[in-house]
């Protein structure tokens, strides 16, 4: 799931007893972390909201199930580029990743990053952006990667003051 700053997330109970709970799950034992808890509640009329506040990948999982039931949320900040496509799909050989921007003001570049199994690992190293105001288009070719139906890819926007923010998470189609 990929959000903004300030917006707030809507968990809803479809059926049977969950929570919402911040925290990680390596190696199968979930640990919660700081952030929020839902606490154990009940459907059909359980519901739980989270604002974040901050940009960031936050990591959840339900204490009732645990490594089975996790997800992810991607929280973007401002950035100075204007993306106008993100995309991902399957090559002979591992997967190429698309991305176009409209602008980009003091964007140093981008660094490609690979979600799947809800772990997330650094494919690419600095690819360097335009960082003008004219349209850019990127191109990266992950050959490392396998079809997986949980794969993801997530970019992260390197300013030029050093900063960092998340762009998006796109799905190979």
């Amino acid at each position: 799931m990929t959000v903004n700053v300030n917006d707030a997330v809507h968990w809803t109970w479809a059926q049977g007893s969950h929570s919402t709970t911040s925290g990680t799950c390596p190696g199968g034992t979930c640990t919660p972390g700081p952030g929020w808890d839902s606490g154990t509640r009940s459907a059909p009329t359980a519901t739980f909201d989270n604002q974040f506040t901050s940009a960031g990948m936050f990591h959840y999982y339900c204490t009732v199930h645990g490594a089975s039931m996790q997800g992810d949320v991607i929280v973007n900040a401002p950035t100075s580029a204007t993306f106008t496509a993100f995309a991902a799909r399957r090559l002979a050989r591992g997967f190429s990743v698309t991305w176009k921007t409209a602008s980009e003001i003091d964007v140093l570049g981008y660094a490609l990053f690979r979600r799947q199994a809800h772990r997330r690992s650094q494919v690419s190293n600095l690819i360097l952006a335009r960082g003008d105001t004219r349209p850019a288009s990127y191109r990266f070719a992950d050959r490392g990667a396998r079809a997986n139906p949980g794969l993801r890819y997530v970019l992260q926007v390197i300013h030029a003051n050093g900063t960092r923010t998340w762009f998006g998470a796109v799905a190979v189609r």
